[in-house]
């Protein structure tokens, strides 16, 4: 890592401990105390301003008198995370050095994969179905089991050389960090992070010994491709969407993760169709993939889902974009450009449906507050952060007297897991977006690299409004994050980039 990022990284952690330890100091250990109103008279706000300039100045002074001790323990740090991480993949490859596999040819190994894909995914659906939390256990064992079947449909032809690159660093602190969490506090919904390495990490690996790892997103496209026909022969045979009225949930209790898959399912069409037109051939799956379109946009209007209607529209840019900069060599859009226009979309959207949305699709037809237009949420999201401490909690926050679901993933994150795994895990999103904007900005006309950027969205706008990863693989967009988590991990180690 650059010496100037280092020093930035520093910057802001100072930031954040100068913040933390001043509304400690001023409320006792209580950060409710702090957002209180009742507590108003005693946490002053000119008071809290000051003490937090001072702390930063204090803690700015020390970390350059210590600057040296500072680094080596970084570089320490940095260094055994490296052992940690390659000691893993030699694990791993161990293992995949012992497998047996079937022969057979490629048709019938990619048979496998996307098989292996639609039970990963469709788990999800099955363990919302029998209760989430009832089942979760069971749910882990089948999810592992399905992630080596999926490793086994995997041929590694090619040895990979031990690369360590930034976003494997972070995935790993992040682990290690939620594993001493756990310890320290015991989950209602505990040590995902070993069941995490014991399936992605060894997809990871194995994937990266791929001859040809794009393959597995042709993949992940037909499994997505079965669910949509799946949804919507259950949409249209067992629960027609034409006699519903409101809030049409499909084949889920909820309308919200079923219009979000709706929306991954959409996303893939898309991809299917950008690949059809870059192969100028087989024009005729067109027809059929513009009337999926239809029937997708028709079932998400029914939902009444406004997360949905946000990524629909956000993909709409994002689509418009994409081939602009693939068709027209002239116009040149920087990732920096790009993220600027799909950030302002983002909030114009977002006012539109926040403060107009009652009027546009009313699900309150009497929403008065902004409150009231979030379903809640201000009142969920502010109680999560008054409830926050240095290694997490156990279960959901009390909202009002009941556990309630944070419906915002780096809150819930931070919440679980502490105030480090918060910044980590801001760390890591900001990471995997940056590599996934330079890797489209190095391939124009890679149409992985619209998939790739399109899950991103449509996961980024899900998990800051609902509660995609309070369970994790009950909603599909969160596996499919971990899946461009893991392409993304291989496109550093192609380029060779270690920091």
């Amino acid at each position: 890592m650059r010496k100037k990022n280092i020093f930035l990284y520093w910057i802001i952690m100072e930031c954040f401990l100068s913040i933390a330890i001043a509304a400690m100091l001023l409320t006792g250990g209580s950060l409710s105390q702090f957002y209180n109103s009742e507590y108003e008279a005693v946490v002053n706000k000119k008071q809290y301003l000051l003490l937090c300039i001072e702390l930063f100045f204090v803690i700015s002074i020390l970390s350059f008198l210590f600057s040296k001790k500072i680094e080596r323990l970084m570089q320490k740090g940095r260094c055994l995370l490296n052992k940690i991480i390659i000691g893993y993949e030699k694990c791993v490859d161990c293992i995949l050095k012992y497998i047996k596999r079937v022969k057979g040819n490629a048709r019938l190994y990619a048979i496998g994969r996307s098989l292996s894909i639609i039970f990963i995914l469709m788990l999800g659906y099955l363990a919302h179905m029998a209760g989430a939390r009832k089942s979760y256990g069971y749910t882990v064992i089948f999810f592992i089991s399905f992630m080596c079947i999926l490793v086994f449909w995997i041929v590694p032809k090619r040895q990979a050389f031990y690369k360590v690159n930034r976003i494997k660093k972070l995935w790993w602190l992040l682990c290690i960090i939620q594993f001493i969490s756990d310890i320290i506090i015991q989950k209602r919904v505990g040590f995902v992070e070993l069941w995490m390495l014991s399936s992605f990490g060894l997809l990871y690996r194995t994937w990266e010994r791929m001859e040809k790892p794009e393959q597995l997103w042709d993949d992940f496209a037909n499994g997505i491709e079965f669910i949509y026909i799946l949804t919507i022969s259950y949409c249209v045979f067992i629960e027609p969407w034409w006699k519903e009225e409101i809030l049409y949930s499909g084949m889920w209790k909820n309308p919200n993760p079923f219009s979000v898959m709706i929306v991954l399912c959409l996303l893939v069409i898309v991809y299917r169709c950008i690949q059809v037109v870059s192969s100028k051939s087989q024009y005729w799956k067109l027809i059929l993939y513009f009337g999926e379109i239809i029937v997708g946009i028709k079932m998400i209007t029914l939902s009444q889902c406004r997360t949905a209607i946000l990524s629909c529209t956000i993909l709409f840019i994002w689509c418009v974009l994409f081939i602009l900069g693939k068709k027209m060599k002239h116009i040149k859009f920087s990732a920096r450009n790009v993220v600027a226009i799909l950030s302002l979309v983002f909030l114009i959207v977002c006012s539109i449906l926040i403060f107009k949305g009652g009027m546009i699709l009313s699900k309150k037809s009497t929403s008065i507050t902004l409150d009231d237009m979030t379903s809640g949420r201000l009142t969920i999201w502010k109680e999560y952060i008054m409830q926050m401490n240095l290694w997490g909690h156990g279960d959901d926050a009390l909202v009002n007297g009941t556990l309630a679901y944070a419906h915002n993933m780096i809150l819930k994150f931070t919440y679980t897991y502490g105030l480090i795994a918060g910044v980590v895990v801001i760390m890591l999103l900001v990471e995997v977006c940056r590599r996934a904007f330079l890797f489209w900005e190095k391939e124009r006309e890679n149409e992985n690299a619209f998939l790739v950027i399109g899950i991103l969205l449509v996961y980024f706008i899900s998990t800051m409004i609902e509660s995609v990863d309070d369970l994790p693989m009950v909603w599909q967009i969160w596996s499919a994050f971990y899946f461009v988590l893991g392409f993304l991990m291989l496109q550093c180690t192609k380029e060779g980039n270690s920091g």
